[in-house]
């Protein structure tokens, strides 16, 4: 999916490798499937810590074995990196310092965010992402992931996509 920033203008989308001869009978869109974001949301815990002044891109982080009771995150390749920046956290996408920083600003209200940045398929009760929604363990479509996406691209102004060029943009409330 690659849009237009100044317009949300979609360029290419690229939905499926062949529409109509998909596992299960085809005619899948991937753009609008529901799929775990991942990684693709520690973005948006960093920037949302930082508007609430809970957060400085300098402020250093400890990227080392962490337990949360029943919950012990740890990073990608299995190693720890110590004390880090909050830049470098973010930069190097380590899971330990997201998933300290998601506990520090709390799920609820970073749940509610999402949602307000319209990943609206992020329905169920906050408690039951916990803390792993730092990760992605939600489900969001890759069309509404790179509309939010637009937002920081437009200096966080969210509009919609737009299929059709002519359609005038539609900006909504800023994330």
């Amino acid at each position: 999916l690659v849009v237009d920033v100044p317009t949300g203008a979609v360029r290419a989308r690229v939905g499926s490798a062949s529409f109509a001869s998909t596992p299960g009978g085809g005619e899948v869109d991937s753009c609008l499937a529901l799929r775990s974001p991942g990684s693709t949301l520690k973005p948006f815990l960093f920037g949302y810590a930082m508007t609430e002044q809970q957060l400085y891109p300098t402020e250093v982080l400890l990227d080392d074995v962490l337990d949360f009771g029943r919950y012990a995150p740890g990073n990608f390749d299995g190693l720890y990196n110590g004390p880090v920046t909050a830049t470098e956290a973010l930069r190097y996408s380590l899971n330990v310092p997201a998933v300290a920083l998601l506990d520090r600003v709390g799920v609820d209200s970073f749940h509610g965010f999402l949602r307000r940045g319209g990943l609206t398929s992020i329905d169920r009760a906050p408690s039951d992402y916990g803390l792993g929604l730092a990760l992605g363990n939600c489900e969001v479509s890759l069309e509404a992931l790179a509309r939010l996406y637009l937002s920081v691209a437009s200096l966080g102004r969210q509009q919609e996509l737009h299929l059709v060029e002519e359609q005038k943009p539609t900006p909504e409330a800023p994330v």
